[in-house]
């Protein structure tokens, strides 16, 4: 429940354009570079698949003092905010067509909102614990997609550049 209430936060927190760039506080860039996150799903009452941009997968990290904007090599832009000395959270929202987890097919006409939240926390040197979860809500339109639900990847990310 608790990540779910970080992720709601987050989409207000977009949703009224307080993201992104703007100036920082100075401190230093603790937390910015290139990482490789290695994640595997460790929880899924999804039905309905979506793109989890999931590892291995390499992410840019940059930090303006407490603001921390995070690219994947797959082209998705994660933005948030330091949550601690050794913790940060990012996330995205976007609206997905729906898909049939049993035939692969897109469902016309379904839309799911999807909430994207990755949080970095024990993040020590070089290696930080990493967690991507994936709200999905309202996807409609076919009995065998789910109205919400949630799938979770944890794993481990090394920075190397």
């Amino acid at each position: 429940m608790n990540r779910k209430i970080k992720c709601l936060i987050f989409a207000s927190f977009f949703a009224i354009g307080c993201g992104g760039g703007g100036g920082g506080s100075g401190s230093a860039a603790k937390f910015a570079g290139t990482w490789l996150e290695d994640l595997q799903i460790t929880q899924n009452d999804c039905r309905s698949e979506v793109p989890a941009d999931a590892g291995p997968l390499d992410v840019v990290v940059n930090q303006d003092g407490d603001k921390i904007v995070l690219d994947s090599n797959s082209g998705s832009t994660y933005e948030g905010f330091v949550t601690s000395e050794t913790s940060f959270l990012v996330s995205r929202s976007e609206r997905l067509n729906c898909v049939n987890s049993q035939s692969g097919a897109t469902l016309p006409n379904s839309f799911t909102n999807v909430i994207r939240s990755r949080e970095y926390t024990d993040v020590s040197g070089d290696s930080a614990v990493v967690t991507l979860t994936l709200e999905l809500s309202n996807c409609s339109g076919n009995t065998i997609v789910d109205t919400s639900c949630t799938r979770v990847f944890s794993g481990i990310a090394e920075r190397h550049e």
